[in-house]
């Protein structure tokens, strides 16, 4: 259902019916069915009801595999970034938090969820006009994902873009300037 996100959003509504009913809200199939059906209302643009199904799910998992579970955890890192995107940062900057901490503890500082989290939030402070902390953790997961994942990783190379924009913002041009070269260079590759 590549970019036909109605029909997506009919046939993700159709299994978590059925996922629920034969398996119960709580497995990890009727799960991963109601985060996708949110991932797809997220795709719509239709926030307030990803922000629905995100919380749903982070009740459920938290009520029946724990706070620290992986997936209670993706699922609170999911609604964080839902949030950022919507302009609820003082909610995101919690729910990040919350993931961001639980990820490093369950998974370790290195793991690329974690890193992944910690970009967010890092993005959550740029957007709400905290310049130096995002500078400050944008460059601490550029660092550990060049260490982590390598340099040509997608996701180093989104670090370099993401560092680049915040320098930008900052004035520091000269450094950006070399950041974006390398993003760009690296997905040409």
């Amino acid at each position: 259902h590549k970019g036909d996100y109605k029909q997506a959003g009919s046939y993700h509504s159709e299994c978590l019916r059925r996922a629920q009913r034969s398996l119960g809200s709580s497995h990890p199939s009727a799960l991963q069915a109601l985060n996708n059906l949110a991932n797809v209302f997220l795709k719509q643009g239709s926030f307030r009801h990803c922000e629905k199904l995100y919380r749903e799910a982070i009740r459920i998992y938290t009520r029946y595999y724990g706070e620290d579970s992986p997936d209670t955890l993706a699922s609170i890192s999911n609604l964080a970034v839902l949030l950022n995107s919507v302009g609820k940062y003082k909610q995101a900057k919690l729910f990040c938090n919350r993931a961001f901490k639980g990820r490093s503890r369950i998974l370790g500082p290195s793991h690329p969820d974690t890193l992944s989290t910690m970009g967010n939030l890092a993005n959550i402070y740029r957007a709400t006009g905290n310049l130096k902390e995002a500078e400050s953790l944008y460059r601490q997961t550029l660092a550990a994902r060049s260490r982590v994942l390598g340099l040509k990783h997608p996701d180093t190379l989104l670090s370099f873009s993401n560092l680049g924009a915040v320098l930008s913002e900052t004035g520091n041009l000269k450094e950006a300037e070399q950041l974006y070269l390398h993003a760009l260079l690296g997905r040409k590759k």
